[in-house]
C-alpha cells in the first residue's frame, strides 16, 4: 500500500463554499481545540487568487499554541459556474515539515471533529490515504513495473532490465494517475530493494518522466 496525502473534494458553486465557510467559523466557534487564523487569512485573501468567504486558514491548537493551519478554499472550475472545496494544504506551525502520517492526522481530526457536519446535501469524496499501488498505476504501467521488479538484478540493472524500467517509465509518462518519486520509492521499499538503489531508480524515475512529458509537450 502506498500513504499519499489526504484531500477532500466537494463540487458545489460559489455560494454554497461560503455557507460552508460560515457553518465551520460557527463550528469552531464553539471548540477550544480549533481556531480561525483571521490575519493568515485576509493576508492570503489579499493576494487575490482566492475569494472573500471561500478561504480559511483554520488552526488546530495545542494549550495557547497553533501547531498546524489547514487550509480550505474554494476553487472556481474554469469556464464553468461551479467549482469545487479542497483542502489543498496543511502547513505545520511549530515543525518545519509534517510527514505524511503527521499530514494525514492532522486531517482526519480536523475532518472529524470540525468539517464533517459542515457539508449538507453535497457529495464529499474523500482522496489520498492508503491506496493500492495497481490502483494508482493502472493495470498496463502497474503490470511493466511488476515485471521489472520481480525479474531486475537488483545489484546492477542488465539490458534487460534497462528494457524493462524503460518499458515501465513510458507507460507511466502516458497515464493519468499521480504516481510521483515518493510512490516510486514506497513501492520499491515494499518489495525489498536495497536502499541505494531506491535511491538511484528514484531520481531516475523523476528525471525521465520530466524529460518525455517535455518531450510530448514540445511534440519532440
Amino acid at each position: 500500500m502506498i500513504t499519499q496525502h489526504k484531500d477532500i473534494r466537494v463540487a458545489c458553486s460559489r455560494e454554497d463554499a461560503k455557507e460552508v465557510m460560515k457553518k465551520i467559523r460557527d463550528r469552531i466557534s464553539k471548540l477550544d481545540e480549533w481556531k480561525v487564523d483571521e490575519e493568515w487569512t485576509a493576508a492570503t485573501v489579499e493576494d487575490d487568487f482566492y475569494k472573500e468567504g471561500c478561504f480559511l486558514i483554520v488552526c488546530q491548537v495545542n494549550g495557547n499554541k497553533p501547531t498546524a493551519g489547514v487550509v480550505i478554499a474554494y476553487f472556481d472550475d474554469e469556464g464553468k459556474d461551479s467549482g469545487a472545496i479542497s483542502i489543498p494544504n496543511i502547513v505545520p506551525a511549530i515543525e518545519t515539515f509534517l510527514s505524511v502520517e503527521q499530514y494525514n492526522e492532522i486531517f482526519d481530526a480536523f475532518w472529524s471533529e470540525v468539517a464533517k457536519g459542515c457539508f449538507s446535501g453535497q457529495r464529499v469524496v474523500h482522496v489520498g490515504g492508503a491506496i493500492k499501488p495497481c490502483d494508482l498505476m493502472g493495470s498496463r504501467t502497474w503490470e511493466a513495473f511488476e515485471q521489472f521488479a520481480a525479474l531486475a538484478n537488483r545489484s546492477g540493472l542488465h539490458p534487460f532490465d534497462e528494457d524493462r524500467w524503460r518499458h515501465f517509465v513510458v507507460l507511466a509518462s502516458m497515464g493519468k494517475s499521480p504516481l510521483h518519486e515518493e510512490d516510486v520509492e514506497s513501492i520499491l521499499r515494499e518489495k525489498g530493494w536495497p536502499e541505494l538503489k531506491i535511491a538511484e531508480l528514484t531520481r531516475r524515475y523523476g528525471y525521465e518522466m520530466e524529460l518525455l512529458r517535455y518531450c510530448r509537450k514540445h511534440r519532440i
